[in-house]
């Protein structure tokens, strides 16, 4: 599988969690909200571990500046591109 195939598949997934993320991180109060946006667009490419790159330093942010409740909100993406790499991972996808 080529690089225009893996990223065709990979940046529309990662627009999406870079959305829902922006937006729960805007809703907490989270600082620089579009830095943290942009990490987790940029992380989404990188397999398996790209994941928990762009999900702890806004979750760790989230947590000393708001509390434990804003970082449980922030994390709220645990759940949906968990169950979305394994399905739809382009590595996986011509299997």
């Amino acid at each position: 599988m080529g690089i225009r195939s893996t990223g065709l598949v990979t940046s529309p997934f990662g627009l999406i969690v870079a959305v829902l993320d922006g937006i729960a991180l805007v809703l907490v109060g989270v600082s620089l909200p579009l830095v943290w946006v942009v990490l987790s667009f940029i992380t989404n490419y990188i397999p398996n571990v790209g994941f928990f790159i762009g999900l702890v330093p806004p979750a760790l942010l989230a947590f000393l500046e708001k509390g434990p409740t804003a970082a449980l909100i922030v994390t709220h993406r645990l759940l949906c591109p968990s169950t979305r790499d394994p399905v739809c991972d382009p590595t996986e996808v011509h299997r």
